[in-house]
């Protein structure tokens, strides 16, 4: 029987004093896990081997959705924790983020899920550079201000916790003002959506993970899901070159995501990611 990354987040070791240790009290493993990378050697006992495992690059999706819900649980800033889940178009940031708050919320943290889609400009706006311009998608795509104002500095410090979820319906364009929520002051919120990096917002996160997806397999799996949407495969697949990875491209020059990041999951193999850049025990 397969385990949701919930359920792995919850796997206990049996009552001893060794994995009390260990685990910090918790006997969760994948407590002990971070407990290990940061050196813990309870009672004398080395743990070099382990220890060698686990600073390695954590493969398989149960066990790195397990370790970043651990490490992201383990955060408490005094204010809801902001974290971006950024990426190119169609790289998985917004399963990712699914099953993170899934992860999260199995181990009893309060979860918000917000996306991009709720901060894009209208479509006059979006297009004012031309339907297919990589420069109009990058610039004029999503409206970065108006998110930093009414999601990450009231959710930050300082902040009254109050935020508005999204400020457009993207399929009907129209603009949207009443959808307010307050959020707990221990919530982590995931955000998924593409240029999180920016220089205008990448202060305000207090985590950021990228979904590290090459532009071959992005644009695969973006044409298969957008054909219908888009007018057909060879329409998709056009606007996937000339626009949306094309932007990707410059951002990817510009703003380097994947050395920004905290955490950085390498995601061409969906079934298999591989968490690697991991700076710390901490965002």
């Amino acid at each position: 029987m397969t385990s949701t990354p919930a359920e792995l987040t919850k796997v206990r070791y049996i009552e001893y004093d060794y994995w009390d240790e260990l685990s910090g009290g918790t006997r969760l493993a994948v407590d002990a896990a971070a407990r290990i990378r940061a050196g813990v050697t309870p009672f004398g006992v080395p743990n070099g081997l382990v220890l060698a495992i686990a600073q390695e690059q954590v493969t398989g999706r149960l066990e790195v959705i397990a370790q970043i819900a651990a490490l992201l649980d383990g955060q408490n800033p005094g204010h809801p924790l902001r974290v971006a889940i950024d990426g190119v178009t169609s790289s998985g940031k917004t399963t990712l983020a699914g099953e993170l708050a899934e992860a999260l919320t199995g181990r009893g943290r309060p979860v918000i899920r917000l996306s991009m889609d709720g901060y894009h400009h209208p479509r006059e706006y979006r297009y004012r550079k031309g339907r297919t311009s990589p420069d109009g998608y990058y610039e004029d795509a999503y409206d970065f201000d108006a998110f930093a104002r009414l999601v990450l500095m009231p959710l930050g410090p300082g902040g009254d916790r109050r935020y508005h979820r999204r400020v457009i319906d993207l399929a009907s364009d129209t603009p949207v003002s009443n959808d307010i929520a307050i959020a707990a002051p221990d919530a982590v919120v995931l955000v998924d959506g593409s240029f999180l990096q920016r220089p205008e917002i990448i202060e305000l996160w207090d985590c950021r993970i990228y979904a590290d997806t090459s532009l071959a397999v992005a644009r695969q799996r973006g044409v298969a899901r957008d054909a219908a949407q888009l007018g057909g495969a060879a329409q998709a697949d056009r606007l996937y070159e000339v626009r949306y990875h094309a932007a990707a491209a410059r951002y990817l020059a510009e703003v380097r995501p994947a050395e920004r990041a905290h955490l950085r999951v390498k995601n061409d193999n969906l079934a298999s990611p591989t968490l690697v850049n991991q700076r710390s025990a901490r965002c």
